[in-house]
């Protein structure tokens, strides 16, 4: 029995070794050969002239800022249909989004599951469902993700309009099966067996609708974001809006499911890049990928300071 469970933490502690290291090699390659990219585009780089016009970049700065709102509106949906929200301080749940949020940079995705559970407990969330919830919204976000990312396909292929009246119809043949596709996820076996409290997280057909309807939009806003950096970087014609808002999509939902990166640090960037090379130069493509990911960040950055400074913990 001893040799068993030594023989059981010796496969664990080489199976964490090797994720780290793994995800060290993927980030590491995906940066050294974006920096390949941009100095084999030097050239282009030298003649590139950026126009920052105010309205637009105020538009993409409002347009992301909201777009995050919806997610933290999202979670707080969740609560409030599990019947967890409490009438609380003010900024009490926003500083356990906000600050849980920041946490999948470092060390990666797992800690923004712990530090979520662990700040709700002080708001009245059981651990079990507090690590439970951002299970369900990565779910959402995977899925109104995918739906979004379905508008890449009037980026790759020639612009018409019934080739994207036939992308909407896709688009809400999906999101109607949404609520079939979710219950099916939730009953899985090995997803209950390792999150049995998805049991217990009841949500209707309406309520998975309106928390996929944030998420779409929240998508959306992001895309809206992007589109208005690229264009402040390149000439780009309004009739790419919704290709470019479905490959800012792709690269999110890409970066989700390669787990092994923290917040998708490089591996959003390096399908970011690859995909603007329908627009953009050798060069330009790869520092478009890397400026929009510190776009993002500086904003995330920006609004849980505004959340720290403006709503002090109290408990403490």
């Amino acid at each position: 029995m001893m040799e068993t469970r030594t023989m059981i933490a010796r496969i664990t502690s080489l199976a964490v070794r090797s994720y780290h290291a793994l995800r060290i090699v993927l980030l590491w390659g995906v940066i050294a050969w974006l920096a390949y990219r941009v100095i084999l585009g030097r050239s282009e780089l030298e003649g590139l002239e950026i126009d920052l016009q105010p309205a637009p970049i105020l538009l993409a700065l409002l347009s992301a800022v909201l777009a995050y709102q919806l997610q933290f509106l999202g979670w707080i949906s969740l609560l409030r249909r599990i019947g967890l929200y409490r009438s609380l301080p003010s900024g009490t749940y926003a500083r356990i989004w906000w600050i849980s949020f920041l946490y999948r940079y470092v060390p990666g995705k797992l800690m923004l599951v712990i530090e979520r559970a662990r700040r709700g407990v002080s708001a009245g969330i059981p651990y079990p469902v507090g690590a439970t919830l951002p299970v369900i919204e990565t779910l959402v976000t995977v899925l109104a993700g995918g739906i979004i990312s379905l508008l890449a396909i009037s980026y790759y292929a020639r612009h018409s309009l019934p080739l994207l009246f036939s992308i909407a119809a896709l688009a809400l043949i999906v999101i109607l099966l949404v609520p079939a596709a979710f219950r099916a996820l939730t009953r899985n076996h090995a997803l209950t067996q390792r999150f049995p409290e998805l049991k217990s997280v009841d949500l209707a057909s309406i309520d998975l609708l309106v928390l996929l309807g944030m998420y779409l939009v929240h998508f959306l806003l992001l895309g809206t974001s992007f589109f208005l950096i690229v264009r402040a970087t390149i000439p780009v014609p309004w009739i790419e809006f919704p290709g470019i808002c479905g490959v800012y999509a792709l690269s999110h939902v890409i970066s989700i499911l390669v787990i092994v990166a923290p917040a998708g640090l490089g591996v959003r960037e390096g399908a970011l890049a690859v995909q603007l090379q329908r627009l953009a130069p050798v060069g330009i493509s790869e520092m478009l990928a890397i400026g929009t990911r510190l776009w993002f960040s500086v904003i995330e950055l920006s609004c849980l300071a505004v959340v720290v400074l403006c709503y002090r913990d109290r408990s403490r």
